[in-house]
């Protein structure tokens, strides 16, 4: 038996980002899932979402620190988020 993880998806509100956060729910991991967009397509109750702009530093401490505080610890990053100039 596989030990439950707590993972941190940054872009997780299309795409890559939220194909991860499904595979890592069913896989019953707990999901910290950051996105800019307001409204989550999925809900469970292991799930938190963060509304976070990476290109503000501050936010993703702040995000890093909540997700820690609600969840214990975070196990594994994926850091899929970015920007476009």
């Amino acid at each position: 038996m596989t030990r439950t993880q707590t993972w941190m998806i940054t872009g997780a509100g299309q795409g890559l980002g939220l194909a991860l956060v499904r595979r890592a729910l069913e896989a019953g991991h707990n999901v910290v899932a950051t996105t800019r967009r307001v409204e989550f397509p999925i809900t469970d109750p292991r799930l938190t979402v963060l509304r976070v702009d990476v290109t503000d530093r501050q936010a993703c401490h702040v995000a890093v620190e909540r997700a820690v505080a609600e969840c214990g610890r975070l196990d594994v990053l994926v850091n899929n988020a970015g920007y476009v100039y």
